[in-house]
């Protein structure tokens, strides 16, 4: 997919840069300039200051959007992650948000109304990511959108073909996104929110620092200006965020006040009495060797369902 340069290209850079250095540092330290989240700076920047809803001064917030890390890869992508994970904490997460959304939603008042965003390294070779996968697909999870760097290469195994394997599990695979082009990955993230049928995969590569890029960062001290530190501050707009839920979670407490103390109850993690059993039930039939897309899937609406009851 390839976009016209803009000006969005030209106002994301300075950000971008500024992230990219903070993230050569922590690589630095490591001796890692050839990770991976050295590339992510132009995707950061897009979602943060334009698709993530987030309030950095309450991650508890419970209409945030999700956003899932894989484990050790790119945790430094993020000052104060809001989640962290794989794919299959990504798939619970957007799950949880369409059940959610399903029982407690009416008309004119989307309490449950957020998205879960996942950025991955991984791809389907572990059996649970796979049935992740193919369950997110089945139910049509939309809200679902991971990106994934084709670019990475593995010395151990030879590169999967992730991006076929999620098309062929009913994803909507977006391919050949430039991450260092701020305007391409926009409308990558355009193109995966106007998709109402399916969970998107955004394919992005970036290339690696070259051989004298890196030895000329090794031993530099970096440092932020002040003004980018602002531009990167999204407090403000988080507690706009937040405020503005609550006054519409208020006036649906208002017109639906027992489904209103149900939600709480339901977010503050108050189980029901045969939450267990079905957990349980749910483990059983991920653990059958043979078990269906759609076998899972019925279990773990049951489990949803039990919980919410």
């Amino acid at each position: 997919m390839n976009a016209q340069p803009t000006a969005l290209t030209a106002w994301r850079a300075p950000r971008a840069d500024a992230l990219r250095l903070l993230r050569d540092d922590s690589s630095l330290q490591i001796d890692d300039l050839d990770s991976p989240l050295v590339g992510l700076g132009e995707i950061s920047a897009v979602l943060w200051r334009r698709y993530l809803r987030h309030n950095p001064a309450n991650p508890r917030w419970p209409d945030r959007d999700r956003l899932v890390l894989t484990p050790g890869r790119h945790t430094s992508s993020l000052q104060s992650p809001l989640q962290s994970g794989g794919l299959v904490d990504a798939f619970g997460a957007a799950l949880a948000e369409v059940l959610l959304a399903a029982e407690f939603n009416r008309p004119g008042y989307a309490i449950v109304d957020h998205r879960t965003y996942a950025i991955l390294d991984e791809g389907l070779r572990e059996r649970t990511a796979s049935v992740a996968a193919a369950v997110a697909g089945a139910a049509g999870l939309h809200r679902l959108i991971a990106f994934y760097d084709v670019g990475v290469r593995s010395d151990v195994e030879p590169r999967e073909d992730a991006p076929g394997s999620f098309e062929a599990r009913g994803w909507n695979v977006l391919r050949d996104i430039n991450g260092l082009d701020a305007a391409c990955v926009e409308a990558a993230l355009s193109s995966a929110h106007g998709c109402e049928e399916r969970p998107t995969l955004i394919c992005y590569s970036t290339s690696a620092p070259l051989p004298e890029e890196r030895n000329a960062a090794r031993g530099c001290a970096f440092g932020i200006p002040g003004a980018l530190r602002t531009a990167w501050d999204g407090r403000a707009r988080g507690r706009e965020l937040e405020q503005s839920w609550r006054e519409r979670f208020h006036e649906y407490g208002r017109v639906y006040p027992r489904l209103a103390v149900e939600f709480a109850a339901r977010i503050n993690a108050e189980r029901s009495p045969g939450w267990q059993r079905s957990v349980d039930e749910l483990i059983a039939c991920l653990a059958k060797d043979g078990g269906t897309v759609e076998s899972i899937a019925r279990a773990a609406q049951d489990a949803m369902r039990a919980a919410s009851h």
